[in-house]
């Protein structure tokens, strides 16, 4: 079978631009304004990790790694952060070390857009890494040596790792109903809008469903959160932290679509703080209102011809409180909470008014929309005050009616229309109100509460104030984490409100809930073995009682396999405490209040943890770390902070605890933290989703230089040279190598640029350097220079893991290089920003599995110690240089667009798709296939072939006939010679689809228990399996195919057999073939997967035991057999119940990935026994299945058992069968992005009220 690659998840369009230009008045502007950093308890207890957000948060990914040289080469601590920045304040007075602060300057001064020409200090810096232009000519030796090609369009060339999941991996902050009902947005800390579909039930009820994901551009830390959201006719509008127009910039994207609409960047006029509200105006032309954490209003208008004009209604607080520095960093803080609202003509937004009891009293404020004379919203100025801070507006009634909330758990409805104004204040909840929100005849008000003072619970409210002199509460419901945001839908129909990481959809009318999550819950403990082997990482998902988290799940990193576990077995794991020997972490305060954190030895204080809250986050969790010596105690502490930064201390008598290494690689908050029991590594659990492994080696005995660096440094011969670099390090990471020749340094000391190249001043810099200091290395190589490279005195983690709930999982290293589950490969990959006016970029890892995949060297990584060791105990070529293997990779991929249908589109039966395929010209094209829903389609044609800028453009047409979904997904796979893939896809909706005369059922099935061979183990249920799905389908399929059967039971089942069946049925079935027919093949019995490229194979009747051993597999049925079937234009559907517990172990590989991805390369739709990993108990899987068809999995109860349906009842009731085993077992399917959309009905139970279902 000829194969292809797996598509990318849904995505924007990889060329998709603005519409509209960026604002008339768009500036690039030369530095960066600094800022005070500050804390607010009450915002911290509300907000949770995005209160820590500080200037240095954890890089959200260490592939490849820090960013290239800014403007001005800031240290990394100046980077924008959540509290925003105002100017002319210096840096807090206990952050020591290397700081910026420019002077203060007037109003126009802010941060350069990303992509802006930089002053030539910068421009003499070269790229990362990147080869000169000309590639292809010999080396010149006054150029920079380097691996790693340019990535073309892209700002900083850098390739962020992202997650990829059907949903939000971070606390959510902004949700909105588009106006129609039918679609909800919401995004929030993991820097990505996901769009949810409404579909009806042939029950006549709403489903929600995940539709795609929206990213925008992001950098490391906060840079590219979204705070805010907005929605509009046709429209919705984002904002929060903006990682490349200087921190402000809101981004109008086409829902139906993902399409990037217009970016709205006004230096002048705008936004250069992080954006915090967002609202449009119920009016024509469009208008919107935003909000930014400095107090900016401004409102956005549409002129003609598309182009938006900001205007600039209310200026920055320090403006006018600028001689009181104090209370602007207490209005910046606040503000971290607040609104604004968008009427016609007018926009609402928080004024400071005055402070009382040392509480900020707000007061709402009217503007002119043309930037006229602005006013208190109520006639008398005293009324309706708002304490500490304004949490939420929300308007409603055509901009007739508004609602308030504050940090005091006030409620103000504003009545609009009336004359003077008119105030009405609702019954407090109980809790603070954080979000609030009308349907849209404003009758109907929902109110998002945080978690009342002493429960566990936060009320969602929604009131009748219909009659706004009489509201009243109509219902009450409660979510399990403060209500960030929440919504009505305009009809009243549907609630929706946040709960962490998920969004809870309540319909009105049946009251039923339907929760959308990602499936992927983060890890909350982690632990190591109490005994060998010790490279196996325990951790627990939930919670239990007393806030005690339990080892459900494990992961062998020798075996690379991951087992969820049914029992609790403390003792199997070392506990958190066992190396404390009496040590712990204590808070205390001083008279004045300050927090600080201290260690002590049971009663007795010791050293003080210098760990700052603002700025490296919150005391969360700790772990403690020996000495060599046995019975010696602790020598040092692992603390976990909120902002997912590890800080490892050494323990200190009556001093301040010397910081000694650094960790960064997380991006939100570290929940666990353990020490393996041979001492060598450390492993983190994060909110973030993951769990990370990072070195302990040469801990306590290192050099400073080399904690630090992970490098020595030493004079020889009148040059700095390093020496020890260590192979798991920073520097070795980024290409530095032993005996490699320092030859200058640049750093920033406070508002200085500092360039030094005396060996003595620049070891003493290495040093002396703040931890927080962005060194930038210049060296040779020999005598060839190198290229300058950028690096924190931070480690990077050796390993990192995500593992979904579904059981599937990845493992990869900040190299790239990676392992994973059947469908883990899909779970992450890494995005390339593309500048302002663009979209990003986003390839799975799924794409470059021939460069990437590396089980051999995952497997023992851990074991080796580094990526470079590993490679070589698994006999393999040594790894390409850190990210260049990510960046080369990239630059090799086929880019896909599918020029029509578009995205959203309503189409007939029959379509013709066009795709423009753009390749590096030195690539050779291998394929480009098109499928709808998973059908093939027919009739590709290549309409031209020309280059292009540089590129060669393949543009293609095929004919399409579409199967009988509601929605279907088409999707368009390329790859090259080199097996690196590229993809699109693009979601249209059939036309009144009709039922179609009767399609075929094609059941192919292959059984057996008896072999040959005596060596072979016996089973007792593979052809009574077979024999019964056969049953099944002849009496329940009858009534939606005309069924066709082909068995090969016992000894009749070999490979010539198998040969001439296949051959057969390929030709019946492309006689006339229909979108709708369903060839299903069935395999019971034993299989193995292979070495190298065999591949899959199924283990006949004749097959002898000593040939499989011996890896010749000439009796054996292979995946490849089923090429007849790769290119007709139907659904095709491959179960496997492949037993592979207890005695036949033996024979069989311990996962079944390789055939299964072979299969789902076409698109072929799959369904395994177990995860691969897992046992498979004879008989538990085929039992299940037959119950599922016989009717069992009706879920929606619409008559049709689909293989949706099946799959999702198959593996609850596997999963349940197997909790009394140690391990449970979990039934696959797949394509994962395919099971949305693809229906494919199996059987009919009773009377059926629908043919197709999306």
């Amino acid at each position: 079978m000829q194969r292809l690659q797996l598509q990318e998840a849904v995505e924007p369009r990889k060329r998709r631009t603005a519409s509209a230009a960026c604002c008339n008045h768009t500036t690039r502007l030369a530095r960066r304004q600094t800022m005070k950093l500050i804390s607010i308890a009450a915002a911290l207890a509300l907000l949770g990790p995005v209160a820590h957000l500080c200037a240095d948060l954890p890089s959200e990914s260490q592939v490849p790694g820090e960013l290239r040289p800014a403007a001005d080469l800031p240290p990394e601590s100046q980077l924008p952060s959540y509290v925003a920045q105002f100017a002319g304040q210096s840096r807090l007075a206990d952050e020591a070390g290397p700081a910026s602060s420019p002077a203060a300057s007037n109003e126009a001064e802010s941060s350069p857009a990303q992509g802006a020409a930089p002053p030539p200090a910068a421009q003499q810096l070269p790229d990362e890494r990147q080869l000169p232009a000309d590639a292809g000519r010999q080396p010149d030796p006054n150029q920079p040596i380097g691996d790693a090609l340019p990535i073309k369009g892209s700002p900083d060339g850098i390739p962020w790792l992202r997650l990829n999941r059907p949903g939000h991996t971070a606390p959510l902050r902004a949700l909105a109903f588009s106006d129609d009902g039918r679609r909800l947005t919401t995004a929030g800390d993991d820097k990505t809008l996901v769009v949810w579909g409404q579909t009806t039930t042939p029950a006549g009820a709403a489903r929600w469903s995940y539709e795609r994901t929206v990213r925008w551009q992001i950098q490391r830390g906060a840079r590219g959160r979204i705070y805010a959201l907005a929605a509009a006719p046709q429209r919705v509008a984002l904002a929060g932290e903006g990682a490349m127009g200087g921190a402000g910039e809101i981004l109008l994207i086409d829902p139906a679509s993902g399409d990037l609409a217009a970016v709205l960047n006004d230096l002048q006029q705008g936004h250069r703080q992080v954006v915090v509200a967002l609202s449009f105006a119920e009016s024509e032309p469009a208008s919107l209102a935003s909000l930014s954490i400095d107090g900016s209003v401004v409102h956005w208008s549409q002129a003609a011809g598309g182009l938006w004009n900001a205007k600039r209604l209310a200026g920055p607080d320090r403006q006018q409180f600028g001689n009181d520095p104090a209370l602007v960093e207490r209005l910046l803080a606040a503000r971290s909470l607040s609104a604004v609202a968008a009427l016609d003509g007018a926009v609402v937004a928080p004024a400071y008014a005055t402070t009382q009891n040392n509480r900020i009293v707000w007061r709402l404020q009217r503007y002119a929309a043309d930037g006229g004379r602005s006013a208190p919203l109520a006639a008398d100025d005293q009324s309706a005050p708002h304490l500490d801070y304004v949490t939420a507006l929300a308007v409603g009634a055509g901009g007739r009616r508004l609602a308030s909330a504050d940090g005091a758990g006030n409620v103000y409805l504003w009545d609009l229309a009336a004359s003077p104004v008119r105030v009405l204040r609702l019954p407090q909840t109980g809790a603070q109100v954080l979000s609030l929100a009308f349907d849209a005849p404003g009758d109907a008000l929902i109110l998002g509460c945080a978690v009342a003072p002493g429960g566990n619970r936060a009320p969602v409210e929604i009131w009748d104030v219909a009659d706004a002199a009489a509201p009243r509460r109509r219902a009450t419901f409660a979510a399990d984490k403060p209500v960030m945001a929440c919504g009505l839908a305009p009809d009243g129909s549907a609630a929706a409100w946040t709960s962490g990481a998920d969004v809870v959809v309540r319909s009105m009318a049946s009251g039923n809930e339907q929760r959308l999550a990602a499936g992927a819950s983060p890890p909350l403990k982690v632990a190591f073995p109490t005994k060998a082997p010790f490279y196996r990482l325990g951790f627990g998902k939930k919670p239990a009682g007393g806030g005690k988290v339990a080892i459900d799940h494990v992961f062998d990193a020798d075996l690379l396999r991951l087992d969820r576990l049914n029992r609790d077995e403390p003792a199997r794991w070392l506990p958190e405490d066992w190396l404390s020997g009496g040590w712990q972490v204590r808070q205390e305060k001083d008279a004045q209040g300050t927090p600080s954190l201290w260690f002590y030895e049971g009663a007795t204080r010791r050293g003080r943890i210098p760990l700052v809250e603002v700025r490296d986050g919150a005391y969360r969790t700790v772990c403690w770390i020996p000495s060599r010596q046995r019975g010696a105690g602790p020598a040092a502490a692992a603390i976990g902070t909120s902002a997912g930064e590890i800080h490892v201390y050494r323990l200190a008598d009556d001093a301040t605890a010397p910081l000694v290494r650094r960790l960064r690689g997380h991006w939100a908050e570290i929940a666990s933290l353990a020490v393996s029991a041979d001492l060598r590594y450390l492993a983190s659990a994060s909110l973030d989703g993951t769990l990370a492994v990072w070195p302990l080696s040469g801990l306590l005995t290192d050099s400073d230089l080399v904690q630090r660096w992970g490098a020595d440094f030493r004079r020889v011969d009148g040059a700095l040279e390093a020496a020890d670099v260590r192979r798991n390090g920073p520097a070795y990471f980024r290409g530095l190598r032993n005996g490699d020749r320092i030859t200058e340094l640049r750093y920033r000391v406070a508002d200085e640029d500092r360039v030094i190249k005396a060996p003595e001043e620049m070891l003493a810099a290495l040093r002396q350097a703040d931890w927080r200091t962005l060194m930038t290395f210049h060296y040779v190589r020999g005598r060839t220079p190198a290229q300058a490279f950028q690096i924190l005195p931070a480690w990077q983690q050796v390993v990192s893991l995500l593992a979904a709930d579904d059981g599937q999982w990845a493992y990869w290293t900040p190299a790239g290089y990676y392992d994973a589950s059947f469908e883990g490969h899909k779970l992450f990959g890494w995005q390339i920003n593309r500048g302002l006016e663009m979209l990003p970029d986003f390839f799975l890892a799924a794409q470059f599995r021939r460069q990437l995949e590396r089980p051999g060297a995952m497997s023992r990584l851990l074991r080796a110690g580094d990526l470079e060791a590993a490679f070589q105990a698994a006999l393999l070529e040594s790894p390409t240089n850190s990210p260049d293997a990510l960046v080369n990779a990239y630059r090799l991929k086929p880019d896909v667009q599918i020029v029509s249908p578009r995205d959203g589109d309503a189409v007939g039966g029959e379509i013709k798709l066009r795709a423009v395929v753009s390749t590096n010209p030195a690539e050779r094209l291998a394929a480009a296939k098109a499928f709808a829903n998973g059908v093939a389609a027919v009739g590709q044609r290549l309409v031209s072939e020309a280059l292009v800028d540089g590129e060669r453009q393949y543009t293609y047409e095929w004919d399409l006939r579409l199967p009988s979904d509601r929605r279907v997904l088409l999707q368009v796979s390329a790859s090259t010679r080199n097996e690196v893939a590229g993809g699109d896809q693009v979601v249209v909706s059939r036309q009144a689809p009709v039922r179609p005369p009767q399609p075929r059922l094609f059941l192919v099935s292959v059984g057996v228990d008896s072999y040959r061979d005596a060596q072979i183990p016996r089973l007792s249920t593979a052809v009574k399996a077979t024999e019964d799905l056969l049953a099944v389908l002849e009496d329940r399929a009858a009534p939606l195919y005309r069924l066709d059967s082909a068995a090969l039971l016992e000894d009749r089942a070999t490979r010539p057999s198998w040969r001439a069946l296949t051959s057969d049925v390929a030709a019946r079935l492309a006689q006339q073939p229909s979108p709708d027919d369903v060839l299903v093949i069935f395999l019971s019995g034993h299989g193995l997967q292979a070495p190298g490229d065999a591949g899959y194979q199924f283990v006949t009747a004749d097959a002898r035991y000593a040939d499989v051993v011996a890896e010749r597999y000439g009796d054996c049925l292979s995946m490849s057999d089923l090429a007849d079937f790769a290119d007709i234009p139907c659904r095709k559907v491959v179960v496997l119940n492949t037993c592979h517990g207890g005695s036949a172990q033996p024979l069989l590989h311990r996962e079944l990935k390789s055939a299964v991805r072979a299969l789902q390369d076409d698109l072929v739709l799959t369904l395994a026994a177990s995860g691969g990993e897992e046992e498979a108990v004879e008989g538990r899987f085929a039992n299940r299945l037959l119950e599922a068809l016989g009717g069992a999995a009706d879920e929606d109860r619409d008559g049709v058992v689909s293989f949706a349906e099946t799959f999702a009842y198959v593996q609850r009731t596997v999963a349940a069968d197997s909790s009394r085993d140690a391990v449970r077992q979990t039934p696959t399917a797949g394509p994962a992005e395919l099971l949305p959309y693809a229906a494919v009905p199996l059987t009919a139970v009773g009377e059926t009220t629908a043919w197709r279902q999306p």
